[in-house]
């Protein structure tokens, strides 16, 4: 994963500092910006994979999962990681190699040109501006890729919780309630897997923590940049109607395209799956024969649900899938951003025969 991901980035650095035509200064700043960048990603994903593999280790201690369905899990979510940086990763080049071909035609058509009429400066923003897209469509790639695996090793936490309470009702074997209540064999078995699990918990809690306080402002500036190239994407292929396009340019919306739904849809479904698990554990938890646990037990499991309830917080917000009605939402507002478009090519196409 580092390796490619790495590559990925010398790659588009030796296309910076080949195809860059402009002046020093920003020269540096454009390739200052990507290495940069390139080392808080990889020191970034070094940190959190440390966490990741003590808390695999933590589940290899606890067990209760099939070691087969697992592997198969986790090499899905791989094959997905890697589909999915290639399509950002084509995406991002195509965007540079085509800016790069026809500078000024690519960049006539983006929001900036609107109000940028000096024509050194606004060639300055053009090579920043083809800079930022060339890496932004998979700069957030791997701060995605991470949180799935995030989502991943939660939703299998929660899934070996359950097979534990499960496992627990099944061994009671008809004793009664008194008799498991001074089994001391059946209390320390009840106590070590509460604890293991609150152990695991934690850990998982301070990833998320650690993912937080690293990546979160990074990941929004990336969102919001992204959303700020969609709006000018929109503007250059939905309202310049007298524009004729290539197979180039389709090509470089639709991989663009692709790679922003994969990721919807990476976040959607790896929050998604954690919810259902949660579910699925605070069902199988009150079925669980915890009145036949002493009090100590009952307190450890009194604090573990209280775990489960309090949210594992991103930012603002829960580390849990974005809602259909966000969905929705956006889907608005990328439609009122086409018709505001609309309206803008429609007055400016007036002016000109004024």
């Amino acid at each position: 994963m580092l390796t490619i991901h790495g590559t990925l980035q010398l790659i588009f650095v030796i296309n910076l500092l080949s195809t860059f035509d402009t002046n020093l200064l920003v020269r540096c700043i454009s390739n200052v910006c990507v290495i940069s960048k390139t080392i808080t990603e990889i020191a970034v994903i070094l940190v959190v994979t440390e966490k990741l593999h003590s808390i695999y280790e933590q589940l290899q201690k606890i067990g209760g999962l099939n070691k087969e369905e697992y592997n198969f899990e986790l090499r899905i979510l791989l094959g997905a990681d890697l589909v999915h940086l290639a399509v950002a990763f084509v995406a991002g080049i195509s965007h540079l190699c085509k800016g790069l071909q026809s500078p000024e035609r690519y960049y006539e058509y983006s929001l900036l040109s609107l109000s940028i009429q000096n024509k050194v400066l606004s060639s300055v923003c053009s090579n920043l501006y083809l800079s930022t897209i060339g890496f932004l469509t998979y700069s957030a790639t791997v701060l995605v890729l991470i949180y799935a695996h995030l989502m991943k090793f939660i939703e299998i936490h929660l899934k070996v919780l359950a097979s534990h309470l499960k496992a627990l009702r099944s061994n009671i074997n008809g004793l009664d309630e008194n008799s498991l209540i001074e089994n001391s064999e059946y209390q320390n078995e009840v106590f070590e897997i509460l604890k293991n699990h609150i152990v695991c918990h934690s850990l998982l809690r301070a990833c998320a923590k650690n993912f937080n306080s690293t990546i979160f402002i990074p990941w929004m500036i990336s969102f919001y940049l992204g959303m700020l190239y969609l709006i000018g994407m929109l503007f250059s292929f939905f309202s310049l109607k007298t524009v004729v396009y290539d197979a180039g340019d389709y090509s470089v919306v639709a991989t663009t395209i692709l790679a922003g739904v994969m990721t919807i849809f990476m976040v959607i479904g790896g929050g998604q799956k954690v919810v259902n698990a949660s579910v699925y554990v605070f069902q199988t938890a009150f079925d669980c024969p915890w009145t036949c646990w002493n009090i100590t037990n009952r307190k450890f499991f009194q604090i573990f649900l209280c775990y489960l309830q309090e949210p594992i917080r991103l930012g603002s917000g829960n580390l849990v899938p974005l809602e259909h009605s966000f969905s929705v939402k956006i889907f608005n507002f990328l439609l009122s951003a086409c018709r505001f478009f609309d309206t803008m090519s429609d007055r400016r196409n007036q002016v000109k025969l004024n």
